[in-house]
């Protein structure tokens, strides 16, 4: 590779924690960031808050320890996330030919066809609900396995919760979590293919599937926050609130491995872990028993899961 190109994907992983904010593919783009605040605002005001604006940035939070570290974490891990995870999503295309391919050895090749409005709003909701198990599925390994657990352990150090906090993931976590979605969703992309040969057929907004925009638009941020927002009961039997993400970071050992998916609250139905809070909790967050408090920085955040797990597989030898 030549040296300008070399400095050129040098500079572009040095910038991406940089430059997150302009790419709609991205958490931290600046419209779900705007969005996050308007409703965080909205629902601090509605719930009688004197100074909305003065606690959405409380000091307590944002100056906590624990949010100094997310904002370090966030800035190093993101630069190994754009050099090394980000590349392997490239994968997620050849699953997608491989299972598109199979599929029209199996049932033969299909015409190409227009799908209606109500047909590519299903598969919107579809995709989305795909993406979803792609998540949870490896969500639920790192909370039921001992040792993945003790990577997860570095989410869950957190003792605030700020927007940040989401990317507070240890690499072997990440690299579950691009696994599981290069499959799942590979292969279900793999199957549109398949069915609407032309191309793969999304409903989408600035290049997002348009389920997963309205849901970043609509207080994505608000999920690793100190602002409670709870749906109504029935609405929460579909979607998963930011207090019911705020109850999965609890101490409360009644609280563990709850409500571990991302948008929809199927698949946590499906699965026995659904936890809906019948009224505003007073959360405690971290590992409890003191033990969030050794991941007090960023260079143990990477290494002290490999300590633990070390600890853990010599106990059990």
């Amino acid at each position: 590779m030549p040296l300008g190109d070399v400095l050129a994907h040098l500079v572009a992983w040095l910038i991406a924690p940089l430059v997150a904010v302009s790419r709609p593919g991205e958490k931290m783009f600046v419209l779900y960031v705007a969005g996050s605040a308007v409703v965080a605002l909205v629902t601090l005001r509605r719930a009688g808050h004197p100074a909305p604006f003065r606690e959405l940035f409380a000091r307590r939070v944002w100056n906590h320890p624990s949010a100094r570290v997310d904002v370090r974490f966030y800035l190093v891990n993101g630069i190994l996330a754009a050099a090394v995870f980000v590349p392997l999503f490239a994968l997620q295309h050849s699953v997608m030919n491989a299972v598109a391919h199979r599929l029209s050895t199996l049932v033969g090749a299909r015409e190409s066809s227009d799908p209606g409005v109500f047909v590519l709003a299903a598969i919107a909701v579809a995709a989305a609900l795909a993406n979803d198990f792609a998540i949870y599925l490896p969500h639920w390994l790192q909370h039921r396995v001992a040792l993945l657990w003790q990577f997860h352990k570095v989410h869950h150090s957190a003792e605030v919760l700020t927007p940040l906090t989401v990317f507070r993931f240890h690499p072997v976590d990440d690299a579950l979590n691009v696994a599981s979605i290069v499959g799942i969703v590979g292969a279900f992309d793999g199957v549109l293919l398949g069915l609407f040969p032309t191309a793969v057929v999304h409903q989408t907004l600035f290049g997002v599937n348009a389920v997963l925009f309205v849901f970043y638009v609509g207080g994505v941020h608000l999920r690793h926050s100190h602002v409670w927002l709870a749906y109504p009961r029935t609405v929460s039997q579909v979607l998963i609130s930011p207090a019911m993400h705020q109850v999965h970071h609890s101490v409360d050992p009644g609280h563990h491995g709850k409500n571990l998916g991302l948008i929809f609250s199927v698949w946590d139905r499906v699965f026995g872990t659904l936890f809906i809070p019948t009224s505003r909790l007073e959360l405690r967050y971290g590992l409890g028993d003191g033990e969030e408090t050794e991941f007090s920085s960023v260079r143990r955040l990477y290494w002290l899961p490999f300590v633990k797990a070390a600890r853990l597989f010599r106990s059990r030898a």
